[in-house]
């Protein structure tokens, strides 16, 4: 009797938006990294990706739900526990009531969520290093609970005069990028 061997092969396809057509055609990407999977579902495709049933989570350790028109942060989050990297830029978010705690995130990308007003609510993040807030409505930060290993923040326009002093006192090994520096 001979045994054989099989393999299986999965093949994970890139596709490619062709010149002139719209990104909101863009299917969903599923793409390898050296310690996990990048997964992007950005321009208005998160809601018809989530609508399947979806295994393994926790494998995606950067998340691209950029321009989905959200205004909750996603239940699924709490499933990505090795989530590294998180893109939520252009979406309706007003504050981060519902954000999980994700112990390994180390940069938070909140970019163009004109709505949100406040970080209150942003539990800590032991790893959090990078936290961009370009293009919000936040003024203040001195409600923010402290991030132990931030780092860097990329501030909003609309932060008041005196926060950027603020910030520096509470985190004094930080870089503060302001959009008018």
């Amino acid at each position: 009797m001979k045994q054989y061997l099989i393999f299986s092969l999965c093949l994970v396809f890139i596709p490619v938006v062709p010149a002139g057509a719209s990104p909101r055609s863009q299917p969903p990407r599923f793409i390898p990294q050296e310690t996990g999977f990048h997964l992007e579902v950005a321009n208005g495709m998160w809601k018809t990706w989530i609508s399947r049933p979806h295994n393994n989570l926790g494998i995606i350790d950067s998340l691209d739900i950029s321009d989905n028109e959200l205004s909750l942060f996603p239940c699924q989050l709490h499933e990505m526990s090795n989530l590294k990297q998180l893109f939520f830029r252009s979406n309706s978010i007003e504050s981060c009531k519902d954000f999980p705690r994700l112990n390994k995130l180390e940069e938070l990308w909140l970019d163009s969520n004109w709505r949100l007003n406040t970080l209150k609510d942003l539990p800590v993040l032991p790893e959090l290093k990078l936290l961009s807030l370009s293009g919000t409505a936040v003024k203040s930060l001195r409600s923010m609970q402290m991030q132990p290993q931030l780092k860097q923040i990329f501030l909003s326009s609309a932060l008041e005069d005196n926060e950027k002093e603020t910030l520096q006192q509470k985190y004094p090994r930080i870089t503060l990028i302001c959009p008018n520096d």
